[in-house]
């Protein structure tokens, strides 16, 4: 959308036009979009058509009809003008990005969401406070169904988005993680590894997939203090890898989703002081780098 306005006025912006990359562009009062033919050679300064063009009809006078505050719900002022974030994810329409900085104030335990089809507009009344000042920061975001898991170092946050007022469903203490590297999307739910063991949420609840298969002393031993975990799914096996103490280790345990099994591997990769997180390639290989 364009938006245009006096230069002689400091008050809201009214819609100019609309321009859409299939249909072409509709100005302010017309029903109908106009199409994009090729482009004028005075148009793209070339010496041949080369691109592509789309016009509207003439405007006589500056628009007044529709303002952006009406078709956005909020004001150009309200728009944060700088935003940094450590985690994000796109469902339901918007973008959700947690642990963020606004304008240099940093908030921690905070998520911002944008409007709904505007992923790159983010304003201080839209946000979800769930569990603020509690001492805790956001460690990752990740989306699952109509549900939100927001994860802090010592817990999960279950936010339903379902609905255009987000809320709380469910809190899980002690299932949080270190970093996003600690969690993984698969086909059968959210699946993370913290200090306590490994975790999958299937859409209807959190279950400990190391509960009665793997003592607690082992898994301690295993996952280091504090615990840095690094995850990965890889889809040909359907297997969840765990690797252990920040890659700093050769060590990993392995889930089998079609068994339900753990197993021990002492040589998943080389010895590395720095490892990176695991990530799927379009081929559906699984990888991880380290130096």
């Amino acid at each position: 959308r364009l938006y245009s306005r006096l230069a002689t006025d400091e008050g809201d912006w009214y819609l100019l036009a609309e321009i859409d990359l299939e249909k072409g562009i509709k100005g302010d009062g017309e029903e109908d979009w106009e199409g994009w033919i090729t482009g004028a050679n005075d148009f793209d300064k070339g010496s041949s058509p080369g691109g592509y063009q789309a016009t509207s009809g003439e405007i006589f006078a500056p628009p007044s009809l529709k303002s952006y505050s009406m078709l956005n719900g909020h004001t150009t002022g309200d728009i944060v003008d700088i935003v940094y974030w450590k985690h994000g994810v796109v469902a339901n329409g918007r973008a959700y990005v947690g642990n963020v900085n606004i304008n240099g104030r940093p908030y921690g335990d905070k998520i911002l969401k944008s409007p709904v089809f505007q992923y790159d507009v983010f304003t201080e009344e839209l946000f979800i406070d769930v569990a603020s000042n509690d001492g805790d920061s956001i460690t990752a975001l990740a989306v699952y169904g109509d549900m939100l898991l927001e994860f802090k170092e010592k817990s999960l946050f279950l936010i339903n988005i379902s609905k255009e007022l987000e809320y709380m469903e469910d809190v899980k203490q002690g299932a949080g993680i270190s970093s996003a590297a600690a969690m993984a999307k698969t086909p059968f739910g959210i699946a993370w590894a913290n200090g306590n063991g490994v975790y999958l949420y299937d859409g209807k609840e959190v279950t400990q997939l190391t509960m009665g298969k793997i003592s607690d002393s082992t898994w301690a031993s295993f996952a280091g203090s504090p615990a840095n975990m690094i995850c990965g799914y890889h889809p040909g096996s359907r297997q969840f890898l765990v690797l252990g103490d920040g890659g700093d280790s050769t060590n990993a345990y392995v889930f089998t989703f079609d068994t339900g099994t753990w197993h021990y591997v002492s040589d998943m990769i080389l010895s590395t002081k720095n490892a990176t997180n695991m990530v799927n390639t379009s081929d559906g290989k699984l990888l991880i780098g380290g130096c």
